[in-house]
């Protein structure tokens, strides 16, 4: 915790990139505060050489951009340029912005007023892999909406749907099996006998094994019609 209540450091381990350094922050409503918050943070950042953040989120109270309060208006340049310069510590960009650069979203509301005050920022290497921005209302009693993003690991291997296989409830209809032995002991007459009179092994082994994954499909979508009745 590197301001009590209002700024939390953590290291998440993101695969063999190593960690990602995140940084929650709950900035002082009060201009003259907040403008110091930000100055305190790039104090610590130089002086003791912390690691430069990955992503940085929270309550900012305060916006960079006029458009993003409604009505439009600006935020005081002090409190905003001393944001910025913590941000250009670790060269991090406004997640939401860069996806959605046209389209208005608010994440706090007070009567006829609205403004994006909850945001998250990243450093633009890490923007590429981001995905399904959301902001949305929170499930716990609060004033602010909820803003989401996934990240994705570049490195972390494609996990496809898997191997297929047969169904317990084929397996244990008789029928079915009863049609399977009588498939292995058709594959097993035409093995006996002489290779110039039938096809290669591979070949012979691979119709029987369609063949049965075929008849399994068959008796699955029958057993499982039959249990919606």
């Amino acid at each position: 915790e590197l301001i009590p209540g209002r700024a939390l450091m953590l290291n998440l381990p993101w695969g063999e990139r190593g960690d990602l350094t995140f940084l929650a922050v709950y900035a002082p409503n009060e201009v003259g505060e907040n403008a110091r918050f930000w100055r305190e943070l790039t104090k610590q950042w130089r002086e003791k050489n912390l690691p430069k953040i990955d992503i940085l989120l929270g309550d900012f109270n305060l916006v960079e951009d006029a458009l993003d309060r409604k009505p439009p208006k600006a935020d005081s340049t002090v409190a905003v340029e001393a944001l910025q310069e913590f941000k250009a510590t670790s060269l991090l960009i406004d997640g939401w912005q860069q996806t959605y650069p046209t389209r208005q979203f608010f994440t706090w509301t007070s009567g006829s007023s609205e403004s994006r005050l909850d945001r998250i920022y990243m450093r633009k290497e890490l923007l590429k892999f981001s995905t399904d921005w959301k902001i949305f209302p929170a499930p716990f009693l609060t004033d602010h909406d909820i803003v989401s993003c996934s990240i994705l690991n570049p490195e972390q291997p494609h996990i496809g749907k898997g191997r297929w296989a047969i169904p317990p409830m084929v397996i244990e209809n008789k029928e079915f099996i009863t049609n399977v032995i009588s498939k292995g002991t058709a594959l097993q007459e035409a093995l006996a006998l002489p290779s110039n009179e039938r096809k290669s092994l591979q070949t012979m082994y691979k119709g029987f094994k369609s063949d049965v994954i075929d008849l399994a499909k068959k008796y699955a979508s029958k057993t499982a019609s039959m249990l919606d009745k």
